[in-house]
C-alpha cells in the first residue's frame, strides 16, 4: 500500500505537468504545495510564481493567498497592504460570483471572507446568510460553524435547539472526521472555558450523538460521565458498555479506564492480568500513553509486573520525544514511575536513567531530576559518594528556581559539603530559599545572621538580590516554553 509521504509526491508531479500547460485547477494546486510542503520541499518563492499565474487567470484561492499570505503577511515579497486590499477584492468578487451559481466552496468562502473583512466590509448578518444557505447545500464546515454560533451566541441569539439540530445534521453528512467536533464541543460545555456557560447535559447529548455513530472518543468521555454520575444519572453498566466500546475500537482512554477497573476491582472482578492488558494495548497509542501505561503497571503487585514495567520504562528513555507535550510526559511520568518503585528498586542504574533523560530533554521537571540526582550523590545511591558533585546537581536545580536545592545549598556553604564554608553564600541561598517558600531556611537565615558583620551582612543580603534576579529570569522562562 502506498504511504502517504509517496501519495502526495505523485499527486505534485501530475498538477505541476498539468500546470506546465495551463490548467488552472493545477496551477492553484502546485502554489498550495508550495507553500504547505506537500509533496515537495517549501519555497514560498515557488509558490509566489505559480500562485500569480492561477491569480491572473482568475481563480479566486489564488487570488486570496496573493492578498492574505503574501502581500498583507510580507512572505517572499514586500509587504504592501494597498495589493494585497486590490487582489482581497478580486478574490472577494470571484467567489461571490460562482457562490451565487451554487458552488458550496465559494458560499464557505464568501461567508468567512465577510466575517473577517477581507476584501469587503465586515457583514455579520450576509455572512450568516452565506452560511445557512452553504450548510442547506450540505457543507459541513457550515454546519459546525453555525452549530457554534447558535450554541455560544456568536453574532447570533443563543438558540440550543437550532445548534443541536445542526450537529444532528453535521454527524450525518459529515462522516468520522466530524465526531470528534462532537467530542471538543462537549469537552467545551464540560469546564466552561472561552466564556461558555458549562453545562454537562449538553456535553452528555452531544457524546451521544457521537457515540451512535460509533466514535470511540465519545465513548470513552461518556463513560466516565455516567461513571461518576455527572449531569446524568449514575450508570456503571452503561460506563462499563461504553469504555469497552471505545477500548475495541483503539481508544487508549478507554483502555486504560478498562484496566483501571480490573486493577481495583471496580465494576468487574479484580484482575490484575486483565488490567495488564488493557494498559499495554493503550501504550501502543503514543510517547504520552506509553509513559502514562508505565506508571499503571508500576503499581500492579508482583514482581512480574514491577519487571514488565522496569522493561518499558527502559525503552521509553531510548525515545528521542518529538514535541514539547511528549517532553513534558515524559518528564512527568518518568519520575512518577520512578517514585513507585524505588522502594522496591534493588539497582538504581534505572533511575538514574530516568533523571539523566529528564534532565537532557530539559522538559520541565529538570529541576526535580537535578535534586534528586544530587541525592543519589550525597547517599551514594546507585552512584559513589561525591558531595562535590551533589553539589554540583544542587546548584543546577537551583538556579532553576527549586526551593530545596536552594536550601541544600546554604547547608553545603555552612557546612563545606563539597565546597569550602562561605556564610555570605549560604545567607544568600537561604536567602532564595525561603523566598521561594521554603520556610525551614527561615532558623537558618536568623542563625547566621549573627556570625556576620554588618559589612559582610550587606554583601550577603546584595549577592540574595542578584541570585534571585536570575532565578526569577529562570522560572519566567520555563512559564514561557510551557
Amino acid at each position: 500500500m502506498e504511504s502517504e509521504d509517496t501519495q502526495a509526491v505523485t499527486k505534485f508531479s501530475e498538477y505541476l505537468d498539468a500546470a506546465k500547460i495551463g490548467d488552472l485547477d493545477a496551477l492553484r494546486e502546485v502554489a498550495k504545495c508550495y507553500y504547505y510542503g506537500e509533496g515537495v520541499a517549501i519555497d514560498k518563492g515557488e509558490s509566489l510564481r505559480w500562485c500569480r499565474l492561477a491569480a491572473e487567470k482568475g481563480d479566486p484561492f489564488s487570488q486570496w493567498m496573493l492578498g492574505s499570505l503574501f502581500y498583507l503577511c510580507g512572505e517572499s515579497v514586500d509587504r504592501d497592504d494597498a495589493l494585497a486590499a486590490k487582489w482581497l477584492s478580486k478574490s472577494f468578487i470571484s467567489w461571490l460570483a460562482k457562490a451565487e451559481l451554487g458552488d458550496v466552496e465559494a458560499q464557505c468562502a464568501v461567508a468567512r471572507m465577510l466575517l473577517n473583512a477581507e476584501g469587503v466590509q465586515k457583514d455579520t448578518d450576509e455572512a450568516i446568510r452565506w452560511l445557512r444557505i452553504a450548510a442547506d447545500n450540505g457543507s459541513t464546515w457550515s454546519m459546525y460553524f453555525l452549530a457554534e454560533a447558535y450554541f455560544f451566541g456568536i453574532d447570533v441569539l443563543k438558540n440550543h435547539d437550532l445548534a443541536m439540530a445542526l450537529v444532528l445534521k453535521y454527524a450525518e453528512q459529515g462522516g468520522a472526521k466530524s465526531w470528534g467536533s462532537l467530542a471538543y464541543l462537549a469537552h467545551r460545555f464540560e469546564y466552561g472555558y472561552n466564556g461558555v456557560q458549562p453545562d454537562c447535559r449538553v456535553s452528555i447529548r452531544l457524546l451521544r450523538i457521537g457515540a451512535s455513530y460509533g466514535d470511540a472518543r465519545c465513548y470513552s468521555k461518556l463513560g466516565d460521565f455516567l461513571y461518576n454520575g455527572v449531569g446524568t444519572e449514575k450508570d456503571d453498566a452503561g460506563a462499563l458498555e461504553c469504555w469497552r466500546k471505545g477500548a475495541e475500537l483503539g481508544h487508549a482512554d478507554s483502555q486504560f479506564s478498562l484496566g483501571d477497573a480490573y486493577a481495583a476491582g471496580q465494576l468487574v472482578d479484580k484482575d490484575f492480568g486483565a488490567a495488564l492488558y488493557w494498559y499495554l494495548l493503550a501504550s501502543e497509542a503514543g510517547v504520552s500513553d506509553r509513559l502514562k501505561a508505565c506508571h499503571k503497571i508500576f503499581q500492579l503487585p508482583g514482581a512480574d509486573f514491577f519487571s514488565r514495567a522496569n522493561s518499558l520504562l527502559e525503552e521509553l528513555l531510548l525515545i528521542e520525544p518529538q514535541d514539547r507535550i511528549d517532553r513534558s510526559y515524559l518528564g512527568g511520568y518518568a519520575m512518577l514511575a520512578l517514585g513507585d518503585s524505588l522502594g522496591r528498586m534493588s539497582k538504581y542504574n534505572l533511575a538514574i536513567g530516568c533523571f539523566r533523560k529528564v534532565i537532557h530533554m530539559n522538559a520541565g521537571y529538570a529541576k526535580i531530576a537535578w535534586v534528586s540526582l544530587g541525592e543519589f550523590y550525597a547517599d551514594g545511591i546507585g552512584v559513589p559518594r561525591d558531595q562535590a558533585e551533589a553539589f554540583n546537581c544542587w546548584s543546577k536545580a537551583a538556579r532553576l528556581g527549586h526551593s530545596r536545592a536552594c536550601y541544600e545549598l546554604g547547608l553545603s556553604f555552612q557546612l563545606s559539603r563539597g565546597v569550602g564554608e562561605d556564610l555570605v553564600e549560604a545567607y544568600a541561598w537561604f536567602s532564595n530559599a525561603y523566598s521561594l517558600g521554603y520556610d525551614l531556611s527561615g532558623a537558618k537565615i536568623i542563625e547566621i545572621e549573627d556570625k556576620l558583620n554588618q559589612v559582610q551582612l550587606n554583601f550577603a543580603q546584595s549577592r540574595s538580590t542578584s541570585l534571585n534576579r536570575l532565578i526569577q529570569e529562570s522560572l519566567v522562562a520555563e512559564k514561557r516554553l510551557f
